[in-house]
């Protein structure tokens, strides 16, 4: 499985392009992305991607944010 091990795919950058962005990297055979935070003002940017790409997107600190937010 290819890997997009370090992206921001969740900043204002993308907000005109994001979903393009994505599908064209899945096409392309790049099924998992980790989007660590820049900082916790991204927090529920970073929630509506997941939800919005659940089988492809991936943070293994949001389920610990969500019980545990600083």
């Amino acid at each position: 499985i290819l890997t997009d091990t370090h992206t921001h795919l969740y900043a204002e950058q993308f907000d005109e392009d994001r979903n393009l962005v994505l599908q064209r990297a899945l096409e392309l055979g790049i099924k998992r992305f980790f989007i660590p935070a820049i900082d916790s003002s991204y927090y529920e940017r970073m929630f509506a991607l997941e939800k919005a790409y659940p089988e492809n997107i991936y943070d293994k600190y949001l389920k610990l944010i969500e019980f545990f937010p600083f």
